[in-house]
């Protein structure tokens, strides 16, 4: 089962996480998958990651980092002034 969460940072970032699980009700050994550079979390082969590892008995946890440059459509690369501060750190 995929369930959807959007968390807010203290400086008002958003992160969008999916989580995977077989069963909500078990204790199961978790796995954080962190995509790479131009990656997001509904792209590729990362739903089907969630899956696989799921369907063997571990909670999964896949999410956006807040300035990957994919926002609401989760699918398009639409916020490319994000992208764009990703390595402006002042």
């Amino acid at each position: 089962m995929k369930k959807d969460f959007i968390l807010k940072t203290k400086k008002a970032n958003i992160l969008r996480i999916s989580t995977f699980s077989v069963d909500e009700n078990v204790m199961s050994p978790c796995l954080i998958y962190a995509h790479g550079f131009k990656g997001f979390k509904d792209w590729g082969f990362v739903p089907y990651v969630g899956n696989y590892f799921s369907n063997r008995g571990f909670f999964v946890i896949t999410f956006n980092f807040s300035h990957n440059g994919v926002g609401e459509s989760l699918t398009e690369f639409d916020e490319l002034e994000k992208f764009a501060k990703k390595h402006n750190f002042s």
